[in-house]
C-alpha cells in the first residue's frame, strides 16, 4: 500500500450510511394559503403528508408551510406536487 492509498484510506468518509425510507423530508414549501389544499392532494394519492408552518424572520409572520412526506414517497408527491397550479 502507497502512502496516496493511505491517505485516501484515512481521509475517505467510508460507504454511505443507509437511509431509512420512512424518514420524514420536506417534499416542497409552498404558500401558506395552498398548503392544506398540497397535504390533501397528497393524502387523496394515498402519501402520508404533513404540513409544518415556517417562519419567516423576514416578515415576522408565518407565511411558508413545509411539506414534509416520507423519503419512500418523496419522488412521487414531488410529481403531484408540480402537477398543481401555484
Amino acid at each position: 500500500m502507497g502512502l496516496r492509498q493511505w491517505l485516501f484510506g484515512v481521509l475517505s468518509r467510508g460507504e454511505a450510511p443507509e437511509q431509512d425510507p420512512s424518514a420524514p423530508v420536506e417534499a416542497a414549501e409552498l404558500p401558506l394559503s395552498s398548503g392544506p389544499l398540497a397535504l390533501a392532494a397528497l393524502e387523496r394519492a394515498g402519501i402520508e403528508a404533513t404540513g409544518i408552518e415556517a417562519f419567516s424572520i423576514v416578515t415576522d409572520t408565518r407565511s411558508l408551510m413545509r411539506v414534509m412526506v416520507q423519503r419512500r414517497d418523496l419522488a412521487a408527491a414531488r410529481e403531484i406536487l408540480d402537477a398543481m397550479p401555484r
